[in-house]
């Protein structure tokens, strides 16, 4: 018995935790659909990191062309 409780902490030593606000930076560099349909299916505190991230995320168009169609009409 105590083999296995040596081993269970040898396996909680090598394990890193990340924070959650770590996770929500990381977010902001994969795609949405990424997230949405990979990364919150992993667990439940995936789950609720993605949540949060897309409820705190700002929206915004990163390019937006705003162009005239009467130039082309008349070509």
């Amino acid at each position: 018995m105590s083999e296995s409780r040596k081993e269970a902490e040898e396996k909680m030593a090598k394990a890193i935790f990340i924070s959650g606000d770590c996770w929500l930076k990381v977010f902001d560099l994969l795609p949405a659909l990424q997230l949405g349909l990979g990364i919150a299916l992993i667990s439940h505190r995936f789950d609720f990191y993605v949540d949060e991230h897309f409820k705190t995320r700002k929206r915004a168009l990163k390019c937006i062309r705003i162009g005239s169609k009467i130039g082309f009409l008349t070509q």
